[in-house]
């Protein structure tokens, strides 16, 4: 089973109002797996799909994630735009 990185983890709890803790409960990951995934180690696949399931994200194989990240790190930050 290949293993993934959540970059948008964090960013997932929070626009919820999620912990560590609420995630946790409603994914069944322990807590400590899913804080070393905030922090940008790698987890399976198989906690990969219910960290997915519980924050209700489309489905994406892990290696779609992998190239999210990837570009998300190689574009410039985008702050405003036309008319804004």
């Amino acid at each position: 089973m290949s293993a993934a990185r959540l970059p948008y983890l964090r960013r997932a709890m929070l626009l919820r109002g999620w912990t560590i803790s609420e995630l946790s409960a409603r994914s069944g990951v322990n807590r400590d797996t899913l804080g070393a995934a905030a922090s940008g180690k790698t987890v399976s696949e198989k906690t990969l799909v219910r960290i997915v399931k519980a924050l209700d994200l489309a489905p994406v194989s892990p290696a779609m994630i992998e190239i999210g990240a990837r570009l998300a790190e190689e574009a410039p930050a985008q702050v405003g735009g036309p008319g804004v």
